[in-house]
């Protein structure tokens, strides 16, 4: 693999790193949003309006977790990814020796049973 794909898949893995926090901050987002209006109906009904702002709470706090959570293990993985990057690329820059030419190598032994 040469320094110019390493380069490319670099940018992949934050392109889709990104696109994956975008996307949940968005759908969080919209999830927030659809219960607060279902809330702010349940919230007028006289017997069940003050329960309703307590579990609207809690809703959104779980909510908030999960889609933190979320966005937590991505840039973990994020994090990994660009360690084995960096992995490949200091490879790529360590000297190798020569292979020598196929005439000068060693021939394979026959494997028993072959």
């Amino acid at each position: 693999m040469d320094s110019e794909t390493l380069s490319q898949l670099r940018g992949a893995k934050d392109l889709i790193q990104e696109g994956v926090d975008a996307g949940a901050v968005a759908v969080a987002d919209v999830q927030r949003e659809l219960a607060h209006r279902v809330y702010a109906i349940l919230t007028r009904l006289p017997v069940i309006g003050l329960p309703a702002r307590g579990i609207e709470s809690i809703q959104q706090a779980i909510t908030d977790g999960v889609y933190g959570s979320l966005r937590g293990v991505n840039h973990g993985l994020g994090s990994v990814a660009d360690y084995a990057l960096d992995q490949w690329t200091a490879r790529l820059a360590e000297p190798r020796a020569a292979t020598p030419p196929l005439e000068q190598r060693p021939e394979r032994r026959a494997q028993p049973g072959s």
